[in-house]
């Protein structure tokens, strides 16, 4: 046979061609492939992968295993040095070190008896001496400290003065005669709500506490008894103590847990209402009460017991005092009052309103009341009024009340320690919503302002960020001020804020006699924000 010439090649048919082309790159491939194996360089047909990630980062490594296994788990026993050829580059790992130990268990601490038995049923005595100023007033002097905020550099502040001792329970925006007296009517309780002093005639000084104060019975005792020397007033055991509302025992009130509806006692009156309407459930269900016209607040005293948080209210009216009460109680409470402005609760905050012989005429104004109180209940909530029966025997009205009682739970007892009263600032974002959902409790409020409280409310205050951000509006020293008003003595105060308002803050706590203490973050020594702490002292003249 002859060979094809190209021009026959050309010529040749085209199954001949396309063979000819397929057999030449077959044998390439195959070639490509042999060399590739051979020199690394070749790359383009390798399926092999670089062993640039294939290599262990421990190569080249040596442990001793027995030195990471405690002698008490297992035997050791000997390794031999394992050492391959050494490579150009690898990544060294040192071993891991365990994780530290978890935090040991809070535990609850008592005071052992006579008897040897460790009991949290003890009373706290006096205060210490370094918690205690005589003769405030003897040590006024001047403090200067450097401030990083201002443009001079440096403050000067005079130790503030105690104010008289009338004014150990001032409340400055309930208590101003002058705004109160220029009132054009009171008929609709309008000489109860707030009427803040002008800018510029505000608390300038320390409100004293009385003179016999001692520091408060700790929760849960306080709920049956507090000192008579830190609410120095009998106007309502001689009002109520046939309702079995309180009574004063020597140097102790005490608080059978009556009211004027429940004479019996508050758990009486809880498990009737239980009764009536067994499908609410109180700390199911219902969580998060108001409590119209509270007494004593017993009626929030017991429901924490339940698992139920209640923010008791009552104006400063015939009945004074009766908030103090409550506060020196450890119950959570404020001076508020049904009047012609809407109270400083969120819509939809609340499961349960109660009104127990609340002195509130619901109907007037075609029931403008019942409106605020409907915009603050939550749907499926229930407004629980309770008052002096006058057509109980009409059975008409019995179905009527029957069925408007309709929902009301089984019992959870669960014990509470401390209760948190949230007060969010007006010049920040509105999360009052979210805290009530949660099933706490809070008030919007404006903190160039002072707060509707009695003095000695809060055994702890805390801020974050908040002085930064209210210098702009107004004076820092009139929110520490306020502060301290609203503080017991030997309360504590937790300021987070920026470095740069420290000096201002700590020269005007030394101002009020607090003691100070500035600690860094978990950020470090060199972040921009610091710790505040502080403890205030019992200041006498």
């Amino acid at each position: 046979m002859k060979a094809l010439t190209n021009g026959e090649f050309s010529k040749a048919p085209k199954v001949i061609t396309i063979a000819a082309f397929a057999f030449i790159s077959v044998t390439f491939f195959y070639l490509g492939k042999h060399w590739s194996e051979g020199n690394q360089q070749l790359v383009f047909f390798t399926t092999r992968q670089t062993h640039s990630v294939s290599i262990s980062p421990n190569q080249g490594m040596s442990f001793n295993i027995s030195s990471m296994i405690s002698a008490d788990e297992t035997e050791s026993f000997p390794v031999k040095s394992f050492s391959p050829a050494p490579v150009t580059s690898r990544h060294v790992v040192s071993p891991t070190t365990p994780p530290p130990p978890p935090p040991p268990s809070i535990k609850t601490f008592g005071i052992v008896d006579e008897n040897g038995t460790m009991s949290d049923e003890f009373e706290v005595g006096e205060f210490d001496q370094d918690e205690v100023v005589e003769n405030w007033a003897a040590e006024n002097e001047t403090k200067v400290g450097e401030n990083g905020g201002s443009d001079s550099g440096k403050i000067s502040v005079q130790k503030f003065q105690l104010c008289p001792s009338s004014m150990s329970e001032y409340i400055p925006c309930l208590d101003n005669v002058k705004a109160i007296k220029k009132l054009k009517s009171t008929d609709k309780g309008e000489r109860f709500e707030r009427h803040c002093p002008e800018p510029g005639r505000g608390l300038n000084c320390l409100v004293p506490a009385p003179r016999n104060y001692r520091s408060p019975i700790a929760w849960p005792r306080s709920r049956d008894e507090v000192w008579f020397s830190n609410v120095p007033h009998n106007r309502l055991v001689e009002d109520k103590g046939g309702q079995n509302w309180i009574s004063r025992n020597k140097n102790k009130f005490k608080f059978p847990g009556g009211g004027t509806q429940f004479i019996h006692g508050a758990d009486e009156y809880l498990d009737h209402i239980s009764k009536m309407i067994p499908d609410i459930a109180f700390g199911q269900n219902t969580r998060v009460v108001l409590d119209v016209g509270c007494g004593v607040a017993s009626f929030g005293a017991y429901l924490l017991s339940r698992n139920v948080i209640t923010m008791s209210i009552a104006p400063k009216d015939v009945h004074e005092n009766q908030i103090q009460f409550a506060l020196e109680r450890g119950v959570p409470a404020m001076v508020a009052a049904f009047a012609t402005h809407r109270l400083l609760y969120p819509s939809q905050a609340f499961d349960l309103i109660h009104c127990s012989r609340c002195r509130i005429n619901w109907t007037r104004d075609g029931g403008i009341l019942l409106l605020e109180v409907n915009r603050m209940l939550r749907s499926g909530g229930y407004f629980v009024w309770a008052a002096q029966p006058v057509y109980k025997h009409e059975e008409a009205l019995e179905e009527q009340w029957q069925g408007t009682f309709r929902n009301f739970p089984t019992l959870i007892e669960q014990n509470l320690h401390s209760c948190v009263m949230d007060g969010v600032p007006v010049s920040g974002p509105d999360t009052l919503p979210v805290i009530y959902d949660r099933g706490l409790i809070g008030v919007m409020h404006d903190w160039c302002e002072p707060f509707d409280t009695y003095p000695r409310t809060y055994d702890l205050l805390h801020a974050a960020g908040l002085f930064s951000i209210e210098k702009k509006r107004c004076n820092i020293s009139s929110i520490m001020l306020e502060m301290d008003r609203i503080l017991r003595p030997g309360g504590r105060v937790y300021i987070r804020d920026s470095l740069s308002i420290m000096d201002d803050l700590v020269t005007i706590a030394n101002a009020m006699g607090w003691h100070v203490t500035i600690r860094d973050t978990s950020e470090g020594p060199h972040a921009s924000y610091r710790l505040f702490t502080a403890e205030k002292r019992l200041l006498r003249a």
